[in-house]
């Protein structure tokens, strides 16, 4: 499962040029792996590992060879909608 989100991912930000906006919607096993591999913690401990919330987002800035994670499992947009 691992290695099928690190090559999604790798694959993705080969298509990503500079400058360009992508889109991911993940179910939470994904997420959790990318997570883990952005802030250097065990994947395993992160799968199992609470579950984020449903619609979180979270947001990672890709920059040359280096992603950098801006925000992690926001909610706070869902308040902006008149549901």
């Amino acid at each position: 499962f691992c290695n099928r989100v690190e090559s999604a991912w790798n694959a993705v930000r080969a298509a990503t040029d500079p400058g360009e906006t992508t889109l991911v919607v993940t179910h939470g096993g994904v997420i959790k792996v990318l997570l883990a591999d952005l802030t250097d913690r065990d994947r395993a401990a992160a799968l199992t590992a609470h579950s984020h919330d449903n619609c979180a987002v979270s947001e990672i800035h890709l920059d040359g060879d280096d992603p950098t994670l801006v925000a992690e499992e926001r909610t706070d947009w869902r308040d902006a909608v008149d549901w």
